[in-house]
């Protein structure tokens, strides 16, 4: 048997060493690119080393939290050209991701041998909008990932949707294999918006997309609150938006106590002229059961909860609010109703004053007289709630007319 020559050992060690992947020399000989993936924020995608001839393998789509994935291009600023796979590089480059930066909804739940994807268009508030159908291929079940488009155009920026299900027209291939999954009917497709924003973040970026409203059309905003700083950033929102109106549903909410001072502020930088910042863009809002306390200032600083928003038509207190404090409403000039729940124990100096057009209030339960502060509403309604009952009072509803002032006489309702 003949052993191998030290010409042909050399030869194979130089090749595989040649092979090497980080040799520079062979990378210059097989013209080596690589190819770099930018997500733009999204989950990341591992880069590409191709030999010459070779072309970049689409990567699986990243993820974006709210966001549709739109595709990979090599312009960053202007997005103008989707980027084409069967390309060859000719040079080292980066792909980036553009995004539908818009909210995603998840379908009810389907099965089949179905592809789909495309856009698609469903009814909201009278108007179609459009969707994108990310791509589902195949056997699957399960939900089906929709994307809700148009948030970007500086002409006409739609808002993002409300709450509910809505119907989706899409379109399905009818041909080479694209088939309707088992469960939507005539190119169809039943999507559910999320119940409540995410958090203070999804509120921030809902805001700075949706367009100048009217006092009289709201946007209404269903939100979980937690603790006393997310309040803050809430109050911090809506200062900084002041001509979009909305109505505040804070129903799932867990914070216990609304502090003072919690939908107003003060600059006091001039003690002289202190300027008041109340949130006028406030035009309704939910107060949870987890609420035991609506803070109120003492008897010498304006510090009400709510005190000075003109445009809050609408209040709900929850179940479990055991106090409304001092100056709590106090000058929400266009408040015509408010119901009093039977929890509530005291009610603070001027917490209802100045409220020009609160015509209705009704108690749910009854109150002790050390409960009900003399001066918490305008007019008689004080005297008039203790007229048949001197210790507790009488639940029930009081009407007046309005303007409601310091004279204004009340009556309990049948």
């Amino acid at each position: 048997m003949k052993t191998p020559s030290l010409f042909l050992i050399f030869l194979v060690s130089f090749i595989i060493c040649a092979c090497e992947v980080n040799n520079p020399w062979m990378e210059e000989v097989l013209e080596t690119k690589t190819v770099t993936f930018n997500s733009n924020g999204g989950s990341h995608v591992p880069s590409q080393k191709l030999y010459k001839g070779q072309t970049a393998e689409r990567p699986a789509d990243p993820v974006k939290s709210s966001s549709g994935f739109l595709g990979w291009y090599a312009d960053n600023e202007t997005f103008a050209e989707l980027y084409n796979f069967d390309f060859i590089p000719i040079h080292d480059m980066t792909l980036y991701a553009k995004w539908d930066d818009s909210q995603e909804f998840k379908s009810d739940p389907v099965a089949g041998d179905f592809d789909i994807e495309g856009a698609g268009q469903f009814d909201y508030d009278g108007n179609p909008k459009n969707v994108t159908v990310a791509a589902k291929t195949g056997k699957t079940t399960g939900e089906i990932t929709v994307y809700y488009q148009q948030l970007n155009s500086a002409a006409s920026v739609s808002p993002p949707i409300l709450p509910g299900a809505y119907s989706v027209t899409f379109n399905v291939k009818a041909a080479d294999g694209w088939n309707a999954a088992d469960g939507l009917s005539a190119g169809t497709l039943i999507i559910n918006t999320p119940s409540a924003f995410s958090g203070i973040s999804d509120l921030e970026r809902y805001l700075s997309l949706i367009p100048v409203n009217t006092i009289d059309d709201p946007y209404i905003i269903k939100l979980n609150i937690a603790n006393e700083v997310e309040l803050a950033e809430l109050k911090r929102l809506l200062l900084s938006s002041p001509e979009k109106y909305v109505f505040l549903d804070l129903s799932g909410s867990t914070i216990e106590i609304i502090p003072e001072n919690a939908f107003n502020d003060r600059d006091l930088s001039d003690v002289n002229n202190p300027v008041f910042l109340q949130c006028y863009s406030l035009t309704g809002i939910i107060i949870p059961d987890s609420v035991i306390w609506i803070g109120g200032g003492d008897d010498s600083n304006d510090k009400g909860s709510f005190q000075g928003c003109v445009n809050l038509t609408s209040v709900t207190i929850g179940n479990n609010v055991e106090g409304i404090g001092t100056d709590a409403f106090r000058a929400c000039e266009k408040l015509t109703a408010i119901t009093i729940p039977k929890s509530v124990a005291s009610i603070g100096e001027r917490a209802f004053y100045y409220c020009l057009t609160l015509t209705r209030v009704t108690f749910e339960g009854t109150l002790s007289q050390n409960g009900f502060s003399s001066y918490a509403f305008d007019g008689d309604l004080r005297t008039v709630f203790y007229a048949n009952n001197n210790q507790d009072g009488t639940s029930g509803t009081y009407t007046t007319s309005s303007p409601v002032t310091a004279s204004s006489i009340w009556s309990k309702q049948p």
